[in-house]
């Protein structure tokens, strides 16, 4: 490997190292209304596992939608990604 292809693949793996930030939001269509008085009060709790994982960890939880059966939540959760090459 000569001085050019070691530079290259310190690039590749400096920029590999790097995440990127992703936000996720959480919408919801034509939940099933559970509750006999009124229209059901959805949340969404996001959890996520790693490849190496082998337990879920609990990221967050969002707002609860009083009486709505289609919630866009508020509540954004911002997360480090990986992205793979191709």
């Amino acid at each position: 490997m000569d001085a050019e292809d070691l530079a290259e693949a310190e690039d590749m793996l400096s920029k590999a190292k790097k995440p990127n930030k992703v936000i996720v939001k959480i919408e919801c269509r034509d939940l099933l209304d559970i509750e006999l008085i009124s229209k059901s009060d959805p949340y969404a709790v996001l959890y996520l596992r790693g490849e190496k994982e082998k337990n879920w960890r609990r990221i967050g939880r969002t707002e609860t939608q009083k009486d709505n059966l289609d919630p866009q939540f508020d509540t954004e959760f911002k997360l480090n990604y990986y992205f793979e090459k191709s």
